[in-house]
């Protein structure tokens, strides 16, 4: 009996020992599932916060969405603009251009109220989700007497540099603004250099062809007026990142035979080179111009640019182009060949401009995100509507409307907001 009972009191041990055997197991399987859908999850966010597809089936939560798979920003350079359906321009009965050089943020910093009113706007528009800033130093030479009269008085608002030199108070209005955009959390500064007059390689008077008015005695007091504007944002140790498009929409097409390109071509490499020389640092962009239906163009300004970043041995930082291609898939080729010229060089892409109201970009730009085929860092909207008959197409007051761009973009979602 003593035996039987053993027996039996062993048989029952074994009997509790698998069955606690077999609750650790269902234990340790619950955990790694667990583990798995964690990790899935946690895949799933990095996969959105890059720029990709959320994993099919799998809703995205508010906190993913937010994060944005690229950065956008606005370009800010004139604090007021006559309403859209005042201007004679649109078919309304106010005179005269939308914008006025008396409102130029730049030039006027050191006004209290323009300082004040762009403060307001940097603030709300950072709420809204921006996080990157472009103004347009836009300038011409004294020395230029065939364009100066009539540069003095352009409703852009164009600051005056003598031998090559602005005058200090644009260059403190400058650092001012850039502090402003750092203090409201901004990334990035673009400062895009916009020499006018005869020092412009395309430069058109009257009935001439584009580029035949350009002087190139004026590129060196140009570089000068580049290296200030530079050394100044340098000495000031600024914590936000500045970029400096030394040469806007100066990509050419070498084999295209027009003059324009071919001053375009002198005068890029001139501040290329110049400016590796001399900061030795990959704070600079050359942007690139593709307007209308010029793809072809497009593709070959890209290749001649990196080929020239090549053969000085420079690296910029990033690609910059200015999409206004008036079709969706025009749209689509001129940024996957940007793309294409990034990754060549190992720089991000930036898409520097684009119409507010251009559905082709905000389109071309979301489809191609969730493709994974172009990965730009930045979108920066320039303040005017597509076709739009004023000039300067400046049309937009700020602050413009941010969140509606992140919309269009796919980086928000409606229902996150409520």
């Amino acid at each position: 009996m003593r035996t039987l009972a053993c027996a039996t009191r062993r048989r029952r041990e074994r009997s509790q020992r698998r069955r606690k055997l077999s609750i650790e197991a269902s234990a340790l399987a619950a955990l790694a599932l667990a583990c798995a859908l964690s990790l899935s999850l946690a895949r799933a966010d990095v996969l959105v916060a890059d720029g990709a597809a959320s994993p099919p089936g799998k809703a995205l939560d508010c906190d993913a969405r937010r994060r944005p798979a690229l950065a956008v920003g606005f370009t800010l350079s004139h604090i007021d603009v006559a309403p859209a359906g005042a201007m004679a321009c649109d078919g309304g009965s106010r005179p005269g251009p939308p914008v006025e050089s008396g409102r130029n943020v730049v030039m006027h910093y050191d006004d209290p109220a323009i300082a004040n009113e762009t403060r307001s706007a940097l603030r709300i528009m950072a709420a809204q989700g921006a996080s990157v800033v472009r103004d347009v130093l836009w300038y011409y030479h004294t020395e230029d007497r065939a364009t100066a009269a009539r540069d003095r008085v352009s409703p852009l608002g164009l600051a005056a540099a003598t031998d090559g030199k602005l005058p200090d108070d644009v260059l403190r209005n400058l650092l001012a603004y850039i502090r402003d955009a750092q203090q409201a959390g901004y990334d990035r500064f673009y400062v895009a250099l916009g020499v006018q007059g005869s020092a412009l390689p395309q430069c058109r008077r009257g009935a001439t062809g584009w580029g035949e008015c350009f002087d190139a005695r004026f590129l060196a007091p140009t570089w000068s007026v580049t290296r200030q504007v530079v050394e100044a944002v340098r000495l000031a140790r600024l914590r936000i990142k500045v970029i400096f498009d030394i040469a806007i929409e100066q990509c050419y097409a070498p084999a295209s035979g027009w003059l324009a390109d071919r001053n375009k071509q002198e005068f890029t490499r001139y501040m290329v080179k110049n400016y590796a020389t001399t900061f030795h640092d990959r704070n600079f962009i050359v942007s690139c111009g593709a307007a209308g239906g010029a793809v072809a163009r497009a593709d070959a300004a890209l290749k001649a640019l990196v080929q020239l970043y090549d053969e000085l041995g420079v690296r910029p930082d990033s690609v910059d182009i200015h999409d206004y291609a008036d079709t969706l898939p025009k749209t689509r080729e001129i940024l996957l060949d940007a793309n294409r010229a990034a990754e060549r060089l190992g720089v991000p892409l930036v898409i520097g401009e684009t119409w507010f109201d251009n559905p082709n970009v905000y389109d071309a730009v979301d489809d191609l995100l969730r493709d994974g085929q172009v990965r730009p860092r930045d979108m920066i909207i320039w303040p005017g509507a597509a076709h739009s008959a004023c000039r300067p197409d400046i049309t937009l007051k700020p602050p413009f409307d941010m969140e509606a761009v992140r919309r269009k973009l796919g980086l928000s979602d409606p229902a996150c907001s409520r």
